[in-house]
Protein backbone atom coordinates (compact mmCIF):
# COMPACT_ATOMS: atom_id res chain seq x y z
CA UNK A 1 0.00 0.00 0.00
CA UNK A 2 1.06 3.59 -0.67
CA UNK A 3 1.08 5.73 2.48
CA UNK A 4 1.68 9.24 2.98
CA UNK A 5 5.00 10.36 4.45
CA UNK A 6 5.23 11.34 7.63
CA UNK A 7 6.12 15.32 7.88
CA UNK A 8 9.79 15.91 8.82
CA UNK A 9 10.88 12.54 7.46
CA UNK A 10 14.60 11.53 6.21
CA UNK A 11 17.55 11.78 7.88
CA UNK A 12 18.91 9.50 10.37
CA UNK A 13 17.93 10.75 13.05
CA UNK A 14 15.72 8.04 15.49
CA UNK A 15 13.67 10.85 16.81
CA UNK A 16 12.70 12.37 13.69
CA UNK A 17 11.95 8.61 12.41
CA UNK A 18 8.26 7.84 10.84
CA UNK A 19 5.53 6.99 12.93
CA UNK A 20 3.21 4.36 12.44
CA UNK A 21 0.41 5.49 9.65
CA UNK A 22 -3.36 5.36 10.64
CA UNK A 23 -5.41 3.01 8.45
CA UNK A 24 -7.44 5.52 7.16
CA UNK A 25 -4.46 7.35 5.41
CA UNK A 26 -4.15 4.47 2.96
CA UNK A 27 -5.72 4.89 -0.23
CA UNK A 28 -8.80 3.28 -1.27
CA UNK A 29 -9.38 4.33 -4.88
CA UNK A 30 -9.01 0.42 -5.90
CA UNK A 31 -11.98 -2.23 -5.76
CA UNK A 32 -9.46 -4.71 -4.18
CA UNK A 33 -8.83 -2.72 -1.07
CA UNK A 34 -12.50 -1.26 -0.74
CA UNK A 35 -13.53 -4.70 -0.92
CA UNK A 36 -10.75 -5.10 2.36
CA UNK A 37 -11.69 -2.31 4.19
CA UNK A 38 -15.27 -2.85 4.43
CA UNK A 39 -14.13 -6.74 5.36
CA UNK A 40 -11.99 -5.23 8.45
CA UNK A 41 -14.77 -3.31 9.42
CA UNK A 42 -17.14 -6.23 9.69
CA UNK A 43 -14.51 -7.93 11.24
CA UNK A 44 -13.82 -4.90 13.88
CA UNK A 45 -17.90 -5.06 14.38
CA UNK A 46 -18.63 -8.41 15.43
CA UNK A 47 -15.21 -8.72 17.46
CA UNK A 48 -17.14 -5.38 18.98
CA UNK A 49 -20.27 -7.01 19.96
CA UNK A 50 -18.83 -10.43 21.16
CA UNK A 51 -17.05 -8.86 23.60
CA UNK A 52 -20.27 -6.91 25.05
CA UNK A 53 -21.45 -8.24 27.76
CA UNK A 54 -25.44 -6.83 28.06
CA UNK A 55 -28.40 -8.97 29.32
CA UNK A 56 -31.76 -8.13 27.83
CA UNK A 57 -34.02 -8.93 31.33
CA UNK A 58 -37.12 -10.92 29.68
CA UNK A 59 -38.28 -14.36 29.82
CA UNK A 60 -40.45 -14.54 26.69
CA UNK A 61 -37.82 -15.85 24.31
CA UNK A 62 -39.75 -14.38 21.24
CA UNK A 63 -38.80 -11.04 22.35
CA UNK A 64 -35.40 -11.91 22.93
CA UNK A 65 -35.62 -13.35 19.76
CA UNK A 66 -36.49 -10.38 18.27
CA UNK A 67 -34.39 -8.06 19.76
CA UNK A 68 -31.17 -10.47 18.25
CA UNK A 69 -32.63 -9.95 14.64
CA UNK A 70 -33.05 -6.41 14.58
CA UNK A 71 -29.98 -4.81 16.78
CA UNK A 72 -28.29 -7.09 14.39
CA UNK A 73 -26.25 -9.46 17.35
CA UNK A 74 -27.04 -11.84 19.63
CA UNK A 75 -27.75 -10.73 23.27
CA UNK A 76 -28.05 -12.72 26.35
CA UNK A 77 -31.51 -12.61 27.77
CA UNK A 78 -32.67 -13.64 31.17
CA UNK A 79 -35.69 -13.72 33.38
CA UNK A 80 -36.03 -11.58 36.35
CA UNK A 81 -38.73 -10.88 39.04
CA UNK A 82 -38.82 -6.73 39.57
CA UNK A 83 -40.59 -5.04 41.13
CA UNK A 84 -43.43 -2.33 38.86
CA UNK A 85 -44.11 0.64 40.44
CA UNK A 86 -47.55 2.00 40.20
CA UNK A 87 -46.72 5.15 37.30
CA UNK A 88 -48.44 6.17 34.22
CA UNK A 89 -44.64 7.43 33.16
CA UNK A 90 -43.57 4.34 31.27
CA UNK A 91 -40.04 6.02 31.58
CA UNK A 92 -40.26 5.88 34.83
CA UNK A 93 -41.29 2.71 35.43
CA UNK A 94 -38.46 1.67 32.92
CA UNK A 95 -36.14 3.13 34.92
CA UNK A 96 -36.97 1.68 38.30
CA UNK A 97 -36.78 -1.80 36.38
CA UNK A 98 -33.94 -1.06 34.28
CA UNK A 99 -31.65 -0.04 37.97
CA UNK A 100 -33.41 -3.17 39.94
CA UNK A 101 -32.14 -5.67 37.40
CA UNK A 102 -28.87 -4.22 37.24
CA UNK A 103 -28.18 -4.64 41.42
CA UNK A 104 -29.59 -7.95 40.71
CA UNK A 105 -26.91 -9.05 38.29
CA UNK A 106 -24.26 -6.27 38.60
CA UNK A 107 -23.96 -6.54 34.68
CA UNK A 108 -25.31 -4.03 31.96
CA UNK A 109 -28.64 -3.95 31.33
CA UNK A 110 -31.65 -3.72 29.21
CA UNK A 111 -35.59 -3.52 29.98
CA UNK A 112 -38.34 -3.21 28.07
CA UNK A 113 -41.70 -2.43 28.85
CA UNK A 114 -45.03 -1.28 26.84
CA UNK A 115 -47.95 0.87 27.35
CA UNK A 116 -51.67 1.15 25.75
CA UNK A 117 -53.11 4.59 26.20
CA UNK A 118 -56.95 4.98 25.59
CA UNK A 119 -57.52 8.82 24.72
CA UNK A 120 -60.92 8.84 26.09
CA UNK A 121 -59.03 8.19 29.36
CA UNK A 122 -56.35 9.95 29.46
CA UNK A 123 -52.92 8.33 29.86
CA UNK A 124 -55.14 4.99 31.08
CA UNK A 125 -54.71 2.43 31.23
CA UNK A 126 -51.56 2.67 29.86
CA UNK A 127 -48.86 0.67 31.72
CA UNK A 128 -51.53 -0.93 33.34
CA UNK A 129 -53.06 -2.39 30.27
CA UNK A 130 -51.31 -6.02 30.60
CA UNK A 131 -53.65 -6.13 34.06
CA UNK A 132 -56.54 -5.57 31.53
CA UNK A 133 -55.69 -8.27 29.48
CA UNK A 134 -55.05 -11.04 31.94
CA UNK A 135 -58.15 -10.03 33.94
CA UNK A 136 -61.03 -8.93 31.11
CA UNK A 137 -61.72 -10.53 27.70
CA UNK A 138 -60.53 -8.35 25.26
CA UNK A 139 -64.46 -7.47 23.67
CA UNK A 140 -65.29 -6.34 27.37
CA UNK A 141 -62.34 -3.58 26.97
CA UNK A 142 -63.31 -3.26 23.64
CA UNK A 143 -66.19 -2.02 24.75
CA UNK A 144 -64.80 0.13 27.44
CA UNK A 145 -64.35 2.90 24.91
CA UNK A 146 -68.32 2.74 23.36
CA UNK A 147 -69.82 5.67 22.37
CA UNK A 148 -66.73 7.95 22.84
CA UNK A 149 -63.85 8.04 20.99
CA UNK A 150 -61.57 4.83 20.04
CA UNK A 151 -58.34 7.07 19.59
CA UNK A 152 -55.27 5.21 21.08
CA UNK A 153 -51.38 5.74 21.63
CA UNK A 154 -49.13 2.58 21.59
CA UNK A 155 -45.83 3.42 23.57
CA UNK A 156 -42.75 1.28 23.78
CA UNK A 157 -39.68 2.22 26.15
CA UNK A 158 -36.23 0.55 26.38
CA UNK A 159 -33.78 1.39 29.29
CA UNK A 160 -30.11 0.46 29.64
CA UNK A 161 -28.03 1.02 32.53
CA UNK A 162 -24.49 -0.18 33.90
CA UNK A 163 -24.37 1.25 36.93
CA UNK A 164 -23.25 4.38 35.61
CA UNK A 165 -24.51 5.34 32.42
CA UNK A 166 -28.71 5.35 32.21
CA UNK A 167 -30.48 5.29 28.77
CA UNK A 168 -33.67 5.90 27.88
CA UNK A 169 -35.01 5.39 24.49
CA UNK A 170 -39.10 5.94 23.74
CA UNK A 171 -41.36 5.29 20.61
CA UNK A 172 -45.10 5.53 19.78
CA UNK A 173 -47.76 4.31 17.95
CA UNK A 174 -51.09 6.16 16.83
CA UNK A 175 -53.92 3.97 16.08
CA UNK A 176 -57.20 3.28 17.99
CA UNK A 177 -59.54 0.86 19.91
CA UNK A 178 -61.47 -1.77 17.67
CA UNK A 179 -64.42 -2.45 17.46
CA UNK A 180 -64.23 -6.22 18.59
CA UNK A 181 -60.89 -8.20 18.70
CA UNK A 182 -59.78 -9.45 16.06
CA UNK A 183 -56.59 -11.58 14.42
CA UNK A 184 -54.53 -14.61 15.11
CA UNK A 185 -51.25 -13.48 15.03
CA UNK A 186 -49.37 -11.50 17.80
CA UNK A 187 -49.60 -11.29 21.72
CA UNK A 188 -50.69 -9.25 24.03
CA UNK A 189 -53.26 -6.67 22.77
CA UNK A 190 -52.40 -6.83 18.85
CA UNK A 191 -55.97 -8.35 18.58
CA UNK A 192 -57.56 -5.07 19.65
CA UNK A 193 -55.37 -2.33 19.06
CA UNK A 194 -55.56 -0.88 14.90
CA UNK A 195 -52.08 1.39 13.80
CA UNK A 196 -52.36 4.15 12.41
CA UNK A 197 -52.99 4.53 8.15
CA UNK A 198 -54.17 0.77 8.71
CA UNK A 199 -58.18 -0.94 8.88
CA UNK A 200 -57.31 -4.48 10.38
CA UNK A 201 -55.69 -4.81 13.79
CA UNK A 202 -52.00 -5.68 14.45
CA UNK A 203 -52.96 -9.56 14.81
CA UNK A 204 -54.69 -9.68 11.47
CA UNK A 205 -51.69 -7.66 9.27
CA UNK A 206 -49.64 -9.00 6.86
CA UNK A 207 -46.25 -10.57 8.14
CA UNK A 208 -44.58 -7.62 6.38
CA UNK A 209 -47.27 -5.04 7.66
CA UNK A 210 -46.77 -6.67 11.06
CA UNK A 211 -43.05 -6.28 10.83
CA UNK A 212 -43.01 -2.80 9.57
CA UNK A 213 -45.46 -1.84 12.54
CA UNK A 214 -43.51 -3.84 14.90
CA UNK A 215 -40.03 -1.39 14.06
CA UNK A 216 -41.99 1.78 14.24
CA UNK A 217 -43.05 1.70 17.54
CA UNK A 218 -40.42 -0.66 19.20
CA UNK A 219 -37.19 1.65 19.40
CA UNK A 220 -34.11 -0.68 18.07
CA UNK A 221 -32.36 1.80 15.90
CA UNK A 222 -31.90 4.08 18.96
CA UNK A 223 -30.44 1.57 21.21
CA UNK A 224 -29.03 -0.28 18.37
CA UNK A 225 -26.77 3.04 17.49
CA UNK A 226 -26.15 3.56 21.65
CA UNK A 227 -25.08 0.12 21.87
CA UNK A 228 -22.22 0.32 18.97
CA UNK A 229 -20.91 3.40 20.89
CA UNK A 230 -21.19 2.36 24.34
CA UNK A 231 -18.06 3.12 26.84
CA UNK A 232 -19.78 1.94 29.34
CA UNK A 233 -20.46 -2.17 28.34
CA UNK A 234 -17.41 -4.59 28.31
CA UNK A 235 -15.03 -4.39 25.89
Amino acid sequence: FKARRAEGGGGGDSSRRAQPVPFGYFQTDTAPLRVFCVILELMHLFILMENRDVTFITGNQNKADYLAKYLGFPVKHLKLDLDEIQSLDLKEIVEHKVRQAYEKIKSPVIVEDVSLEFVAFGRLPGPFIRFFVEELPFETICSMVHGKTRNAVARCVFGYYDGNILKLFERSMDGEISQIPAGERGYGWDKIFIPKGYTVTRAQLSEEDDQKTYVQIKPFAELKDFLLGCEGVKR
